[in-house]
């Protein structure tokens, strides 16, 4: 029974964990509980998964490549999310060189392409989908349009915006200041 519900975690975990981050609103003060959630169900799921095959078979060895096998596979599920939490969010200061959209009927974003060119000379290429393609224009429609956000703060590998900050001649944008010349 035990097997059954481990396998049952990790396959809700394979398939249903990437919605934990994609389409709730990540910010820059509660974006690590959502990742965590997302790396502990996938990861946690496949370690369980792999311990519970290793102990309805007879030998330690068995039980531990199992484990291993089925943890590696976990791992592999939330790499990115991992990476992210690892690594933490980019906070970049700069301008947004390119950013091209595809819509559907209802005029809302399904996909978005954005570059950001830091001030340190860095390019940083984000692939937004869904509701995090929505995000970044709500964000930087708040400031006043692309052109007028000079500071993001994102996550590299989620591809996803927590904040855009604006130039000093628009309104704040989420709770962040404006960038001071």
């Amino acid at each position: 029974m035990r097997l059954i519900v481990s396998l049952c975690v990790f396959a809700a975990g394979a398939f249903a964990g990437f919605f934990l981050t994609a389409l709730v609103r990540l910010t820059p003060t509660d974006w690590h509980y959502w990742v965590g959630a997302r790396v502990l169900w996938q990861l946690g799921g496949g370690l369980w998964l792999g311990y519970e095959v290793g102990r309805l078979m007879a030998g330690r060895l068995f039980w531990l490549s199992s484990v291993a096998v089925c943890g590696a596979l976990g791992a592999v599920l939330c790499l990115n999310p991992l990476l992210d939490l690892i690594r933490g969010p980019l906070v970049a200061e700069g301008s947004i060189v390119s950013d091209s959209y595809t819509r559907n009927r209802a005029r809302r974003s399904i996909k978005a392409r954005v570059v950001i060119q830091s001030s340190d000379g860095a390019r940083h290429e984000l692939s937004l989908w869904g509701r995090q393609a929505n995000i970044y224009e709500d964000l930087t429609e708040g400031c006043g349009g692309p052109q007028a956000a000079t500071r993001f703060v994102v996550l590299r590998h989620l591809d996803a915006f927590l904040s855009v900050g604006c130039r000093r001649d628009h309104a704040p944008n989420n709770g962040m200041h404006p960038t001071p010349r």
